[in-house]
């Protein structure tokens, strides 16, 4: 009787110890993994300067990134919820596919076109380290008429693309400690806004008077929603906030 009591009493402090022992958090977990730990290590001292002297409390941050496909770069803003946002830092791409328009189904090699966010975080990619999109978000699934839209778009290192976005491991390093750190003090979405031209190319996106641009008349609606949502950003240096309609468009709020 006495060893069993004792095995009870094992069992019950076990068991209050395991649910009263503090969670590990989300940094906590992705520094777990060597690759992870080695970028935060080289970059998280540079990165908290670099946020101070924007004036950003790098205890509650958010994050935004723009990519611009035909230019091959990749902004990133930084801000306080409620506060302006800046530029963080202009990233150079290193691989993509496709062309300029967005991707509608598996197999086109194309790089999405419109509003997403961060919905994965890959510290054992093969891609080095990855960041995950949304693809395809509801808008790209009513624009499509495909069966199999595809998926698997990434943010990722090893400069090599089949429709995401590859950067240089060096590159992704910086930018993955940026993302977990963000995400660490409670951004739980990231977005991420993928643009065919920058917004000088896009001439106060008068696509019907640019010539080179006809053969893109089916995406002149998409691509006007898509440098609004910039536009606001330039203007009003928060995060543009958006819904997406019936017909698939996305509505600027």
């Amino acid at each position: 009787m006495r060893k069993f009591n004792l095995l009870i009493f094992i069992l019950v402090m076990t068991l209050f110890i395991t649910a009263h022992k503090p969670k590990e958090s989300f940094l906590e977990n992705q520094l777990e993994f060597k690759r992870v730990k080695d970028a935060y290590d080289i970059h998280k001292v540079s990165i908290s300067k670099k946020l101070t002297a924007l004036n950003v409390d790098g205890s509650n941050f958010q994050i935004l990134f723009i990519a611009y496909k035909a230019n091959k770069k990749l902004e990133i803003y930084v801000g306080n919820p409620e506060k302006q946002m800046s530029l963080f830092k202009t990233y150079d791409v290193c691989a993509q596919s496709g062309d300029i328009g967005p991707k509608y189904k598996s197999g086109d090699n194309q790089t999405p076109e419109g509003y997403y966010y961060i919905d994965r975080f890959n510290p054992a990619s093969n891609f080095h380290l990855s960041l995950g999109l949304n693809y395809p978000n509801k808008a790209d699934k009513i624009r499509s008429n495909a069966s199999d839209l595809g998926g698997d778009i990434f943010i990722h290192g090893n400069c090599v693309s089949i429709g995401c976005l590859a950067m240089t491991d060096e590159s992704i390093k910086e930018i993955y400690t940026l993302a977990i750190m963000a995400r660490n003090s409670n951004q739980m979405k990231i977005p991420v806004i993928i643009a065919p031209f920058t917004m000088l190319q896009s001439k106060k996106m008068d696509f019907d008077k640019q010539a080179d641009l006809k053969p893109y008349a089916k995406y002149f609606g998409l691509w006007k929603n898509i440098f609004e949502g910039i536009s606001t950003l330039h203007k009003t240096k928060q995060l543009p906030k958006f819904k997406i309609d019936r017909a698939g468009n996305y509505i600027i709020q």
